[in-house]
């Protein structure tokens, strides 16, 4: 490899000859494996703690989740550059892995030269994230009704997406927001805010009870998407 500082690398691959193989294949070309996974639920674990410049996904993971759903979860929430691993490679197949929009994918079986190949191409491709400001912070503004309103992060029992708007649902009031679901999240604090759904991001301390299906907050019943479900768990069980 020839870049001077070491890439850190997350292999998430149920098989673990295959795994093991590319561990390998990496460690010799002097990259290192910050881990090796074996479902999404445990990827998602890693990714709490640890940032990779890449990871390495096989597409079907067993579990509840497979490895285009976590895709959706790294692009939504981590935004690290992946490379899919997969057995199949019909139409359907590419039109599904396609719309997560990975750095690159290989079939399997592939040989130690594409795998490099994909993996340099990608690290050289990636987008540099700014990092967060070390300032911490306590609140949101949001502009409502001509007016820049400062809104306690504590004070969010959920968010509710609404087309091109976003709602806030505060104890008092809600606000009808013009930013999208995606924009309000980029600004809430991750260890207090998780979205469960497509449409709904909600603050972990102010869920009254948790089904397999839905999440209560006060008397509202919002709906926990299958693809989200694994990363609620592990940020419940943190409290």
């Amino acid at each position: 490899m020839q870049e001077d500082i070491q890439k850190n690398i997350l292999i998430v691959e149920d098989e673990p000859l295959i795994a093991n193989h590319i561990a390998l294949v990496l460690t010799n070309a002097d990259y290192i494996i910050s881990n090796k996974v074996r479902s999404a639920s445990e990827a998602i674990q890693v990714l709490q703690s640890q940032k990779p410049d890449l990871i390495v996904l096989d597409v079907t993971i067993k579990g509840d989740t497979d490895g285009v759903e976590l895709a959706h979860i790294i692009n939504e929430k981590y935004h690290i550059p992946f490379i899919y691993l997969t057995s199949h490679f019909d139409e359907s197949t590419v039109n599904r892995l396609k719309k997560t929009q990975p750095a690159g994918f290989l079939l399997k079986p592939f040989n130690e030269k594409e795998l490099l190949t994909q993996i340099s191409i990608a690290l050289y491709q990636k987008v540099k994230i700014p990092a967060p400001s070390s300032i911490e912070k306590d609140h949101i503004f949001v502009k409502y009704n001509n007016q820049w309103i400062k809104i306690p992060f504590y004070n969010i029992c959920f968010v509710k997406a609404d087309d091109n708007y976003t709602i806030l649902h505060t104890p008092e009031k809600n606000y009808l927001v013009s930013y999208t679901l995606k924009k309000i999240e980029e600004n809430l604090p991750t260890n207090q805010f998780v979205r469960i759904h497509k449409s709904f991001i909600i603050n972990i301390q102010r869920v009254d009870s948790i089904t397999d299906r839905s999440i209560i907050i006060k008397q509202h019943q919002i709906p926990i998407g299958r693809i989200y479900y694994d990363e609620l768990m592990i940020k419940i069980h943190k409290m």
